[in-house]
């Protein structure tokens, strides 16, 4: 089981509940489905254990529950979710901002291939 303690403790604070439990569920079975699909075994189980888990379970209760845009963010990118879960905000946010700044073929790209990479960055950096 993965330990979201570490990054995620909350020193008490907690996350707003879910304004909307209707669509808290639908998220939350749309992240089990997509976890399903995937083909890595750590993925799926750490997808699990975040549902489950005290320290991370009322984070993503309050991202289903409240934000639909925060929420397909997280579902249609598990492996983002992945190292936002597991490293923590800031690691994910450097590692995203690397990505566009520090890429070696950014000369090469196409404008299309350049505004693809922006909006999945945007999209993590959000």
């Amino acid at each position: 089981m993965t330990n979201f303690a570490e990054i995620w403790g909350n020193g008490g604070v907690r996350p707003p509940a879910a304004a909307n439990p209707d669509i808290e569920d639908v998220h939350r079975q749309r992240w089990r489905e997509a976890a399903g699909r995937s083909d890595d075994d750590t993925l799926r189980a750490l997808a699990d254990d975040a549902l489950s888990d005290p320290s991370i379970a009322p984070l993503l209760a309050a991202m289903f529950g409240n934000s639909p845009y925060l929420s397909q963010c997280l579902i249609s990118d598990l492996a983002f979710a992945r190292r936002l879960l597991k490293d923590g905000p800031d690691t994910a946010f450097a590692d995203a901002l690397a990505a566009v700044v520090d890429f070696p073929g950014f000369a090469g790209e196409t404008t299309d291939q350049v505004k693809a990479r922006l909006r999945i960055a945007k999209r993590v950096m959000d």
